[in-house]
């Protein structure tokens, strides 16, 4: 009974994650020099824009250059509304130049690029005051490099949570990256499914045996090649030594959800699943690295929040292995039979079809593309 009660709550959860997508990203670069002068640039993806303006007028699918344009006004008040900084006690003035926007292209698609420029007449620490999306997509990000005085720094922002950035902030903002990395975890069920359709047969080395030494010990192999192989690309993909567009990476990652899954249901041979893990793991460190698109050029603060922020996965991959085995180890040892049918069986199921329709999401997902 218990077996099926874990089944109904996987199909009750299933319709959240088949929503599952890449995480939504904005992309600020800032320069502040010795008098307080400000000149960058904020790239905010037109998907996110379309979300918090009505862009797309005539609901075509498709934001013209045209449609931009004749958003000026509603494009400046979200820079007023959305972004806002200080030094000490002191608000900076910060605009735009509306003539100045453009189109770049990221590995997720297209981005609305603005041009920034203000002045922090005040003194102090600089505070970034950060509401895209705010109350909107909690799982949005701002990845922000600011350079004070030709000091860089790289730091993540969260909609409506003040950041602060001093000489003394280097620690913080590696914590910072940390705590991004468990959240990637969290909220990347994608990742989290593939996990789980390694673990799942873990606990039945064989039909009629339930060991529990060897079933850690062949999770030990699969998450360090699962480690080994997400750490080489996401570090290759953070100093841009390898990159690939957005939209394969993603639907790789769900095709990979959808090939460890049916691999549970056509054959139990535990020394081919370490060999996915190693080979999707190259595809879900790209995924990884999607969050550490655009940093600071110096190498020290990318390996800082590289380090953090592939730290943090890691301890978030680790609890979800706690929490999962030993609970399916459990179910094998009282429930064999059913655990066999109903957890595997059943489970990977689930889990194909969740990331069948993830496939099909990502590869005929629609575009915004300025015509």
């Amino acid at each position: 009974m218990k077996i099926i009660h874990c089944l109904l709550l996987l199909l009750t959860i299933a319709p959240a994650l088949t929503l599952a997508h890449k995480a939504s990203d904005s992309y600020l670069s800032l320069a502040i020099d010795a008098s307080g002068n400000i000149s960058g640039r904020w790239d905010i993806g037109l998907r996110d824009l379309d979300v918090i303006l009505p862009i797309d007028a005539n609901e075509d699918r498709r934001i013209t250059w045209g449609e931009i344009r004749q958003a000026d006004i509603a494009i400046n008040t979200l820079l007023q509304d959305a972004l806002r900084l200080r030094t000490g006690s002191t608000a900076c003035l910060l605009g735009s130049d509306s003539t100045a926007m453009a189109i770049d292209q990221h590995v997720d698609g297209r981005y609305l690029v603005i041009t920034l420029q203000g002045n922090c007449p005040g003194s102090g620490d600089l505070h970034i005051d950060y509401r895209l999306l705010n109350g909107i997509d909690a799982a949005h990000r701002g990845i922000a490099r600011i350079s004070i005085n030709d000091t860089e720094h790289a730091l993540l922002l969260t909609p409506g949570q003040e950041a602060r950035i001093a000489d003394d902030t280097r620690f913080t903002h590696w914590i910072g990256h940390a705590k991004e990395g468990m959240h990637h975890i969290a909220t990347g069920y994608d990742h989290l499914l593939f996990l789980v359709s390694l673990l799942l047969p873990v606990a039945l080395v064989r039909p009629g045996t339930v060991n529990t030494r060897s079933a850690w010990r062949d999770t030990l192999v699969l998450v360090t090649a699962f480690t080994i192989a997400h750490s080489l690309t996401l570090g290759l993909a953070t100093f841009d030594l390898i990159r690939l567009p957005g939209r394969l990476v993603e639907s790789a990652i769900a095709a990979s959800v959808l090939i460890a899954a049916l691999h549970n249901l056509c054959t139990h041979r535990p020394h081919t699943r370490w060999v996915m893990a190693l080979i999707f793991g190259l595809v879900h460190g790209l995924g990884f690295a999607a969050m550490l698109g655009e940093l600071p050029t110096a190498t020290s603060e990318r390996l800082l929040a590289l380090a953090g922020f592939n730290l943090g996965v890691e301890a978030g991959q680790l609890l979800a292995v706690v929490i999962f085995l030993p609970f399916t180890i459990a179910l094998a040892r009282r429930h064999q039979l059913g655990y066999r049918r109903w957890g595997v069986q059943g489970g990977s199921l689930a889990i194909a079809a969740i990331a069948f329709l993830w496939l099909c999401q990502r590869l005929f997902e629609w575009q915004l593309i300025p015509g």
